[in-house]
């Protein structure tokens, strides 16, 4: 691929679309054990708003704490938080009764990083929208066509949008993204700014699109000259909504030809830095930028991808973060921004209640994977307003009342929910690991490593009442009773473990990715060169076409111990053909790449190549050589980032059908853990054998001590030739937290085998004796009940004390502990495993929902599908199948049974068995039609449970509904 940036750097006004971080770095030693003393800021509903509070202490502690926070679990990269500028919050912020010390506070509040949030991500709009007084673009004609933009004109902004900017820059740092909500109505098939209508096509005319991309071009350059950068552009504001309003409505491949063919080569071709951004619309149809993007022509181009999630709040179906998901999986590699959300109605800044959902929006957000999150209006008045005539009141951040003589100020809760996250979450901030725990109902939470090392763990508390967290790192914990409905952000310093660095280059560039990228720095000797020709291959030309070089050089990073990938971006900018560049790479004085020639890599000049490798380090600074067989040893940009040193989760070949309806794998708990999925990274990382042995060699490419299982139906390969102080790890996602009983299936001929098992490090599971089973291809299962799991990703290690026997599974089978005097919420999609015939009976092979992705949660053939509730729904169903739940009741009783379903059908019925089909405790109750397949209603029923562990089965007399999840009360 062809970039459209042709240089490293370039002069930016506040924070450019490659200026994402600082202009350079400095290396500076850190010890690793400056996890110490923690800060804790609050908001509730009980009055506190962004309240400091005592400061805490990490202590040393092996006990497994309710939310576990993991440095070298690296996710998505952080772009920022903040809100839109729009002409209403001027005009607001300028009325005769709002003084200049009013004003300057407000901008104070919203965007210094020192004062108020520091708010980090920035939207405006290019022309008019539905918070504007006027309807406009920057090339309004009476009649006729302007294909040369001569009559293009900023100048409506000047008086509005342009001085909102300029003052915000005054107090504070951002990045800003532009969106247009319409077209010049000349260019338009309905003649129009409103009511939607879609820009003239290339079919009819080219010079439409052509023209539309100059007037992009032009807005750009337009700002610069008033010190404004616009660092992105997005094509369109929700291209599939033909909105009364301003809007412009695209299909997906009218998206990517205009970006493909006008607009990425008109930013080429006038230089202009601002970076592409796709899609933005509704997450329910987020295989519109999946099409989009399968225009191989976008991609030099297009830099990220934005959302909105108003399919939540209008009642659509499939409202699920899990979407974006889908999308990830579809096209890997491309940053994702939440780029605006907001509430409807007059803005009342006592109703916290309304507000705090947010706080647990922005973490869901986060967990998907986005790397950013934009407001929508910051400033209106107390009518929620000005607003357009066809729109509506909507609820800001920052009320200004000017109602009165003198105007006052009130902040929305939801300005402080979202400042829990600006102002401690920085640009080039990395989402890292966070496990919920045990005691974390009712709890949501996300952790943050900052560019500066320095770490963020935000923890929601959505119930009623205090919870007491502990929260842990590395061996020690601090504990904080968090109040009721509030959301809270802890932040303590902490070593650097992440570099991204461009060589030979004094800027930076955020990359497709979303990686930050910053000057070079921590080399020892060599030189520079820069080549400005586009890369092939890349979309982030910029990191290939600068290098250090030399016969021999070297870098050093300083980093706390344990393992690291590194990453080595190349291209061949000089030499023609193979051979005339040769060098070798070592890390930590061992060779990683041996005589390696880039042009023979990548088969051509100009064509990006990547290779990355894991090194273990364990004396504080990773140190990479660089030296040369064959003419100059080069490299053009590095990255070195964290990965667990208990080694990263194997991507299982276990399946919907083998072994037959299981889960799958190693990925999801409740589920089965397979001995023959343990960690990829290899000896002493996800495993350690002290002998040999293995007689299977063809499930996996590092498969040792495998061999083929045939003393059971769902076998597939056992682990073997275990011996004392032999290890494994297993890297899952505990889904749902709570008690679980745990099977350990084991085979040996002779008694006296033992084994144990940590989770993340610490003891968890005491050791447990391995029976003689009658041969090493019996399999029996040592039990191991009332085990309490932590939510989120853990790593389990099973270490065997004394050897001599086989292992082939552990099964994590949830029970649901009823609580007798109150309500037992429980999902349909966590029935028992044990796969088909076991946990679940579906009559029709093959999961409908699921497809392509199947499996997605949990393999097999149940039916599940992403349900409108935000969780998952069994779907698809038939007479006769069923679905199990284990439960434990600590006293007899008769519940009231709730069941949640949705049809369109009035025939559904479904009865309730308990230990065994046909043992029914409850009476056959029928399924009344909803208003839809994602409408769900309830159904009442009575049921009897004595006291102990039962099966409960939700057995489907006559299918034809969707089941939610049932609730015993």
């Amino acid at each position: 691929m062809k970039s459209p940036h042709g240089r490293v750097s370039r002069s930016v006004g506040v924070l450019g679309a490659a200026v994402l971080v600082a202009t350079s770095i400095t290396l500076t030693a850190q010890p690793a054990s400056a996890v110490t003393t923690v800060h804790n800021w609050q908001t509730s509903q009980g009055g506190d708003r962004l309240t400091a509070k005592t400061d805490l202490t990490f202590a040393t502690d092996s006990s497994t704490p309710d939310i576990l926070v993991d440095p070298t679990q690296q996710y998505q990269a952080i772009d920022g938080f903040g809100g839109a500028f729009n002409e209403s919050g001027w005009t607001v912020l300028n009325r005769s009764n709002v003084t200049a010390a009013q004003r300057n506070s407000v901008l104070d509040q919203l965007f210094s990083p020192t004062n108020g949030a520091g708010f980090s991500l920035t939207r405006t709009a290019m022309g008019s929208n539905d918070f504007s007084p006027t309807h406009y673009s920057y090339d309004d004609l009476s009649s006729g066509t302007d294909f040369s933009q001569a009559s293009f004109s900023v100048a409506h902004d000047e008086s509005t949008l342009i001085p909102y900017i300029q003052a915000a820059q005054s107090h504070g740092s951002f990045r800003i993204m532009a969106s247009p909500w319409t077209a010049p109505g000349w260019m338009k098939d309905n003649g129009s700014l409103i009511g939607g209508g879609s820009l003239i096509t290339p079919s009819v005319d080219p010079r439409y699109y052509q023209a539309y991309a100059t007037y992009f071009a032009k807005y750009v350059q337009a700002y610069a000259a008033h010190g404004i950068t616009i660092n992105d552009v997005s094509i369109q504001n929700e291209p599939l909504n033909p909105a009364k309003f301003e809007s412009t409505v695209y299909t997906a491949a009218q998206m990517a030809d205009f970006i493909a063919n006008y607009l990425g080569p008109t930013f080429t071709s006038s230089n202009i830095g601002a970076r592409i951004r796709g899609y933005e619309h509704n997450r329910d149809t987020w295989t519109y930028p999946v099409d989009m993007l399968n225009n191989a022509g976008t991609l030099p181009y297009v830099s990220g991808i934005d959302f909105h999630p108003y399919e939540c709040d209008f009642g659509q179906s499939y409202c699920d973060t899990a979407n974006l998901g889908l999308f990830n999986q579809a096209k890997p590699g491309y940053s994702t921004w939440m780029s605006e959300h907001t509430d409807l109605g007059i803005p009342n800044a006592s109703d916290y209640p309304g507000d705090e959902r947010w706080g647990g929006e922005i973490v869901d957000e986060m967990l998907a994977g986005e790397g950013g999150y934009i407001y929508w209006n910051m400033v209106l008045d107390q009518t929620g307003g000005p607003f357009s005539s066809l729109s509506d009141a909507q609820e800001p951040l920052v009320i200004v009342d000017t109602s009165g003589a003198s105007a006052s100020v009130s902040y929305m809760p939801k300005f402080y929910e979202l400042a829990q996250f600006s102002k401690f979450v920085r640009p080039g901030a990395y989402r890292i690991g966070a496990s919920g725990g045990a005691n974390s109902d009712g709890l949501k939470s996300v952790a943050f490593k900052n560019p500066d090392g320095s770490e963020a763990l935000v923890v929601v508390n959505t119930t009623n009442s205090a919870k007491t967290v502990k929260v842990g790192e590395a061996g020690s914990t601090f504990s904080r009773s968090v109040a009721a409905h509030s959301t809270n952000t802890f932040t303590w310093t902490a070593p650097v473990n992440t570099y991204h660095v461009i060589a030979g280059s004094t800027g930076t560039w955020g990359a497709v990715n979303g990686d930050h990228y910053t000057a070079d720095a921590g080399f020892t000797g060599g030189g520079t060169a820069v080549n400005a020709n586009a890369i092939d291959g890349s979309a982030d030309d910029p990191l290939y076409q600068s290098e250090r070089n030399g016969t021999s050089f070297s870098y050093a990073f300083p980093v706390p111990a344990g393992r690291y990938r590194v990453g080595l971006k190349l291209s061949e900018n000089y030499f023609t053909s193979t051979g005339q560049r040769v060098f070798n790479v070592s890390a930590e004085g061992a060779t990683q790449l041996s005589n390696f020639d880039i042009y023979a890599a990548a088969g051509a000049r100009y064509k990006a190549i990547d290779r990355t490798f894991d090194v273990n380090v364990t004396d504080g600074t990773l140190n990479l050589g660089f030296a040369s067989t064959v003419n100059l040893a080069k490299v053009d940009a590095i990255s070195v980032t964290p990965i667990p040193s208990t080694g990263q989760q194997f991507t299982s070949a276990v399946n919907a059908s083998v072994p037959s309806g299981f889960s799958t794998g190693t990925g999801s708990i409740p589920g089965f853990v397979f001995a023959q999925d343990y960690n990829t990274g290899g000896e002493g990382v996800g495993y350690h054998f002290s002998g040999t042995g293995g007689t299977d060699t063809t499930y996996r490419s590092d498969a040792t001590h495998l061999q083929a299982c045939t003393g059971d139906t769902y076998c597939g390969d056992n682990v073997g030739w275990l011996a004392d102080g032999d290890w494994l790890n297993y890297t899952s996602t505990v889904n749902v937290s709570g008690d679980y009983d745990i099977h350990v299936a084991v085979a040996s001929n002779a008694a006296g085998g033992t084994f144990s098992i940590n989770m993340d490090g610490q003891p968890w599971i005491a050791s447990q004796s391995v029976p003689n089973t009658g041969g090493y291809q019996s399999w029996q299962s040592v039990n191991i009940n009332g085990v309490n799991l932590p939510l989120g990703k853990h790593t389990f290690t099973f270490k065997v004390g004394t050897g001599g026997f086989n292992v082939h599974s552990i099964e994590f089978s949830k029970i649901f502990q009823l609580n007798t005097s109150g309500s037992n919420p429980i999902e349909a999609e966590w029935y028992a495993t044990g796969g088909e015939g076991f946990g679940s009976h579906d009559a029709t092979a093959g999961n409908s929902f699921t497809n392509p992705y199947r499996g997605y949660l949990r393999g097999g053939d149940t039916d599940l599908e992403i349900s409108s509730t935000g969780n998952f729904d069994v779907g698809n169903t038939e007479n006769g199948e069923w679905l199990k739940y284990v439960v434990y009741n600590p006293t007899a009783k008769t519940y009231n049974l709730a069941l949640k379903a949705a049809t369109t059908f009035t025939t559904g019925q479904v009865r309730y068995d308990l230990d065994s089909i046909g043992n029914t405790v409850g009476a056959t109750t029928s399924i009344p039609a909803t208003s839809g397949w994602q409408s769900f209603g309830t159904v009442n029923t009575s049921v009897t449970i004595p006291a102990g562990y039962h099966a409960l089965y939700v057995y489907i007399v006559n299918g034809g509904f969707n089941i939610d999840s049932f609730t015993l009360s």
